[in-house]
């Protein structure tokens, strides 16, 4: 198991098209500590000029091999396992 030797960066997977959950993203980093977020749609580049928010695009291996089938959620290490969390409402 990679996770024995190594920590992973949280992640925070949103839709970058959507305000609320660029603001969810915002409060939920603050929240985790370290973390990326990913964005599924949307530019990167105008959300970092917009809201200042350095972002990475989400890609299809990473929703393969985290089976992600909702945004928002979030990917965080608890030992040696991965928690994934899918939220209904970026409220949440």
């Amino acid at each position: 198991n990679p996770l024995a030797k190594m920590t992973m960066t949280s992640l925070i997977v949103i839709d970058g098209e959507k305000k609320e959950h660029i603001e969810w993203a915002t409060k939920k980093k603050k929240a985790i500590g370290r973390a990326k977020i990913l964005i599924s749609k949307g530019s990167f580049l105008a959300i970092q000029r917009k809201h200042n928010l350095r972002v990475y695009h989400l890609k299809d291996q990473m929703v393969d091999r985290f089976r992600i089938k909702r945004v928002p959620c979030t990917v965080i290490q608890k030992g040696q396992k991965l928690e994934i969390t899918e939220y209904r409402s970026p409220s949440l």
